[in-house]
């Protein structure tokens, strides 16, 4: 009987591929023409293509313009970043997404726009577009060209320029179809400011869903009203900026009633945001870093703990380990939670964890010098997150930094033999904590952790050892971002 190499067959060859990396793919379609047909959609389906950004755009990264020509017909994702677009100007069947960051020469300007506008034209399968770093070539004509692709859904602006109110007006046109927009600053090249600082003309916006901002106007108010249907709402300002307390009070009448998703960042305070969480009626994500989370809002946020799936409480100063163990403790549903800091004694001596579904947890354990023991406790606990991607045990409030704190100790002896069953972690971040690993424990994670590609934060003070453990990562590939070495 013969027998069947199992990568012979194509939906295993397929489900292996998923997990390679590029290079290896490239080497992988070397091997037969059989080998070629399958992998080389994996391949050229995302695309990213960086120049140099000099006189005359080099490539430095990505595939020549004939041949992704030639196989244009299997790309979904294209990313140009410092060279020409035209370059590669064609009709993709099946391009999704189109990103283009280039800041060119003035004397190139008028041609650029009108590469831009061809290259859009010549796509209109285009369900996402993202222009950054364009000063100036974003004119009506090129907006009017956007208002017609008929499947856009996702429109990003990041650092360009407008010059005219015509164009302004002409972009406001093309989003009355999107559902998702993100604004990172748009801005009159000659005037020096912002595309908010002047009216926005009469449209509405019912089909966007979910809006971003940065850099945000001085009152983003009325763009928000405009979008009656958001879902996701994700912005910044200033402390005791007076649209918080507006906003808040048109939640509490009734606006927005599908918001879910609420991202702000920076400060805003926690009777502000008791009024904010008060007035949506179903939350399902917070990103609230830098904010005076606290008491009030805390007492609001029990309401929606069967709802929660991703919560940022980063440097919320005013958040209390107390708080961080109910939440582990009573939040079934959450899958990403970054936090400050939680003290040890407060995650053995209560219930268990409910949250065993995580993919994602930043928090940092806190020992005194007398709760070392309760190192392989924390570790059984979290031994019981085997969907879990991401750890993060690093401190980042000022305490955390002016003192580096007794938190978990990722060494065999204290306890990490434990997490042999968290198969899917990528990523562990021990910034500003001291970590003492040996050569032994670092093979252990190799061989346990085979899907980790990151290992950042660690101090170490420049021992033959120490440097012997960042060698061992690099070399199987491991980013070691952050590192620090004394």
């Amino acid at each position: 009987m013969t027998s069947i190499n199992p990568l012979d067959l194509p939906e295993i060859l397929s489900a292996v591929a998923a997990y390679l990396e590029r290079n290896d793919v490239v080497r992988c379609i070397r091997v037969s023409v059989t080998w070629y047909k399958l992998l080389s959609p994996i391949l050229w389906k995302d695309i990213t293509i960086t120049g140099t950004g000099g006189k005359d755009y080099f490539i430095r990264d990505g595939p020549a313009p004939d041949a992704l020509r030639a196989h244009r017909d299997l790309v979904h994702t294209l990313h140009i970043d410092q060279s020409l677009p035209c370059r590669y100007s064609a009709a993709y069947s099946k391009l999704h997404s189109l990103r283009i960051k280039s800041v060119l020469p003035i004397r190139q300007r008028g041609a650029f726009g009108e590469d831009l506008i061809e290259f859009i034209s010549l796509n209109p399968s285009l369900v996402s577009l993202a222009l950054a770093g364009l000063d100036g070539y974003l004119d009506a004509t090129l907006w009017r060209a956007v208002s017609k692709l008929p499947s856009l859904k996702t429109l990003e602006l990041c650092r360009v320029g407008m010059r005219t109110v015509d164009d302004a007006n002409a972009f406001w046109v093309a989003c009355a179809n999107l559902d998702h927009l993100r604004l990172f600053d748009a801005y009159f090249v000659e005037r020096g400011i912002s595309v908010f600082d002047i009216p926005i003309p009469d449209i509405l916006f019912p089909l966007v869903t979910k809006l971003e901002l940065r850099t945000p106007p001085r009152d983003p108010l009325d763009l928000m009203r405009r979008c009656p249907n958001l879902k996701e709402l994700s912005w910044q300002s200033k402390r005791h900026h007076p649209a918080l307390e507006v906003f808040a009070q048109d939640l509490s009448q009734g606006a927005w009633p599908g918001l879910e998703k609420l991202s702000h960042f920076h400060y805003m305070p926690d009777e502000t945001l008791e009024m904010i969480l008060k007035g949506m009626q179903r939350i399902t994500a917070l990103d609230l870093h830098l904010n005076d989370f606290g008491e009030l809002s805390f007492k609001i946020l029990q309401r929606h703990f069967n709802s929660i799936s991703q919560l940022n409480l980063d440097r919320c100063h005013y958040v209390t380990s107390d708080m961080l163990r109910d939440i582990m403790c009573s939040c079934p549903n959450l899958l990403d939670l970054q936090a400050g800091e939680i003290l040890a004694k407060d995650v053995v001596a209560d219930e268990p964890w409910v949250c065993l579904s995580k993919r994602k947890l930043s928090v940092c354990f806190i020992f005194d010098n007398t709760e070392l023991d309760l190192q392989p406790m924390i570790f059984g606990r979290l031994s019981k997150l085997v969907h879990l991607e991401s750890l993060g045990i690093g401190g980042r409030s000022l305490l955390v930094v002016k003192s580096l704190p007794f938190t978990l100790d990722l060494r065999l002896e204290s306890g990490l033999g434990e997490l042999a069953q968290l198969r899917k972690i990528a990523e562990i971040d021990v910034y500003n904590t001291n970590q003492w690993p040996e050569e032994g424990d670092i093979q252990w994670m190799l061989e346990n952790w085979r899907q980790l590609k990151r290992f950042s934060g660690m101090v170490f003070k420049g021992n033959a050892t120490q440097l012997k453990i960042i060698e061992m990562l690099n070399a199987r590939g491991i980013d070691t971002g952050n590192t620090y070495v004394q």
